[in-house]
């Protein structure tokens, strides 16, 4: 009987000590359950919990405000560099006027507003072969001097771009009555001769001015030039380059025509040629102050 009662015992005691060990198991499990859920993102910080889930919109907007100032910062590279940069349309007149920062103006400097009087120094010069009609590309040519030119048929613009019709041509030889009705389509002979007239006429200033780098004009012996900016006071080229700067700031400005004495050219009173037709020239300018 006693051995019967110590076999009881045991048997009890075992299945005591089991029961307290799965207890502890349990309670082990449960205190890295809940450590794990109070670990849980919704328990951060309000500003934490939502980054993950940071909305596509607002990382385009981001994005664009990234690039929008890496855009800037590199048109504001390009200018501390020197680099040309164009001040018209770049789809309509690429780089009719262009410019690039010799002297970039000190920090703070005011920059110019329009209707401000400015005071600037300047210098002018020719720029190329013809007054730069040599180098003129097929759009140069139509929108400096194709445009220009009175009774021209429907198409023959396009034709120009087509054909690349650029100052070379115009001027070399090749633009002759042949060529300009059957490659340019112009059927009426006497527009025809009147196109081939005025294309001689510019290679007659090709041969005229040879070369680039005279200069038609200069403020050093007179002093500073005046003007009102944004009023008409000045050719297009310079009071447009000009509204870009600040005061120190010097500049090179390279125009079109189109943007400088145009089809007519500036002459003297007794008729003296200072600039020719369709010139394309070169200021240098020095901003002294603006009002």
């Amino acid at each position: 009987e006693r051995a019967q009662l110590a076999e009881t015992m045991m048997r009890h005691l075992s299945v005591a000590v089991a029961m307290i060990i799965s207890a502890a198991m349990a309670t082990t499990v449960v205190g890295a359950f809940t450590a794990s859920f109070v670990s849980l993102p919704r328990f951060m910080p309000p500003a934490t919990r939502l980054a993950p889930l940071e909305t596509s919109a607002r990382r385009c907007r981001r994005a664009s405000s990234l690039a929008a100032n890496s855009d800037a910062d590199a048109d504001a590279d390009a200018e501390d560099s020197g680099e040309w940069t164009s001040l018209t349309d770049s789809s309509h007149a690429p780089f009719a006027v262009r410019k690039r920062v010799l002297e970039v103006a000190s920090e703070g400097a005011p920059a110019v507003e329009s209707g401000r009087e400015v005071s600037i120094h300047y210098s002018g010069t020719l720029v190329g072969a013809g007054a730069g009609v040599s180098d003129w590309t097929a759009r140069d040519a139509v929108e400096c001097w194709l445009s220009t030119q009175q009774g021209v048929p429907e198409g023959v613009a396009e034709s120009f771009l087509e054909k690349d019709v650029g100052g070379s041509k115009l001027t070399d030889g090749t633009f002759d009555d042949d060529f300009a009705g059957t490659e340019l389509g112009v059927s009426n002979r006497m527009q025809c001769k009147k196109l081939v007239m005025a294309a001689r006429r510019l290679a007659k200033q090709v041969e005229e001015y040879p070369e680039g780098g005279a200069e038609f004009d200069s403020s050093e012996e007179r002093g500073p030039y005046k003007f009102v900016v944004g009023k008409g006071k000045a050719i297009k080229g310079m009071d447009l380059a000009v509204s870009t700067m600040r005061v120190g700031e010097k500049a090179e400005v390279i125009c079109r025509s189109d943007y400088a004495y145009g089809k007519e050219g500036l002459r003297k009173s007794d008729g003296t040629v200072i600039v020719p037709p369709y010139a394309t020239l070169r200021f240098e300018i020095d901003l002294l102050e603006s009002q």
